[in-house]
């Protein structure tokens, strides 16, 4: 599931800036967050910083979650 998720992901980053009417949805994406800013170039953009790291730790949350949910005697 999560290879299918980044996989739209991708496709969506390559494919929104090709119309006016879809360069909204890269927004959606976090290829948009890690590749924007050019870092080397212009340095670390710390707004997509924020957004990868706000996912990453709400990603992180609902695992751990589900990792103490676990049931293992059944």
């Amino acid at each position: 599931m999560a290879a299918g998720i980044t996989l739209v992901m991708y496709l969506v980053n390559g494919i929104a800036p090709v119309s006016d009417a879809t360069s909204w949805l890269r927004y959606l994406t976090l290829f948009h967050y890690y590749e924007g800013g050019d870092p080397i170039a212009n340095g670390i953009d710390a707004a997509g910083l924020a957004v990868l790291v706000l996912v990453t730790t709400l990603l992180l949350a609902v695992a751990v979650a589900a990792f103490e949910r676990r049931d293992l005697r059944g």
